[in-house]
C-alpha cells in the first residue's frame, strides 16, 4: 500500500500539470523509496480515470454541410434545367454554356467536399474563396436570407481550420 502522502503530492502535482516522470523524479530525489513511488504511480486513487468530452468535428460537419448545400443546389438545377426543356424544345447554345458552367463549379464544390473529408488544410483557403464568390454573388442578387446559410458555411470552415490538419 502506498503512502498517503505521497499520493496528494502526485495528484496535486498533476493539477498544476508537472508530468509524471518529473513528478517521479522529485519524489525520489526527496528521499522517497522506488518502491513507495512506483506503487503510488500504481495506486487508483492517483490514477484516477477523468472522462475526457469528445470534441465536435467542425471537418466532418463542414464537409456535411458542403454535400448538402450540394443537393439543394443541384435540386434547383434539376428545376431549372426542367424549366428550360419544357420552355425550348431545340435546346440553344446558352444552355449548352450554363450547363458547363455548373458542371465546372460542381466539380470544384466536390473537390472542396473531398478536401474536407480528409482534413486537408488547402480545403479552408478554398473553403473561403468559394463560400465569398457564392456570398458576393447572392449579395448582389438581394438574397440575404440565403446569405445567412452562406454564412453558417463560414463559421463551420473557420471551426475546421482551428481543428488539427492531416498531414500529406
Amino acid at each position: 500500500m502506498s503512502n498517503q502522502q505521497v499520493d496528494d503530492y502526485i495528484k496535486q502535482s498533476r493539477q498544476a500539470g508537472i508530468s509524471d516522470s518529473e513528478i517521479k523524479q522529485k519524489l525520489l530525489e526527496s528521499g522517497w523509496g522506488n518502491d513507495v513511488v512506483s506503487q503510488a504511480f500504481m495506486n487508483p486513487v492517483s490514477n484516477p480515470n477523468v472522462a475526457v468530452k469528445p470534441q465536435k468535428d467542425y471537418w466532418h460537419s463542414a464537409y456535411k454541410n458542403f454535400l448538402h448545400f450540394s443537393y439543394f443546389g443541384y435540386f434547383l438545377f434539376l428545376v431549372f434545367l426542367i424549366r428550360w426543356i419544357v420552355k425550348f424544345e431545340p435546346i440553344p447554345k446558352s444552355l449548352s454554356v450554363t450547363l458547363l458552367l455548373i458542371l465546372a463549379i460542381s466539380t470544384v464544390w466536390f473537390a472542396i467536399s473531398q478536401l474536407f473529408k480528409k482534413h486537408h488544410k488547402k480545403a479552408v483557403l478554398a473553403g473561403y474563396v468559394f463560400l465569398s464568390a457564392i456570398a458576393i454573388s447572392l449579395l448582389w442578387q438581394g438574397s440575404l436570407l440565403a446569405l445567412l446559410l452562406i454564412f453558417y458555411l463560414f463559421y463551420l470552415v473557420y471551426r475546421a481550420s482551428k481543428m488539427p490538419v492531416a498531414q500529406i
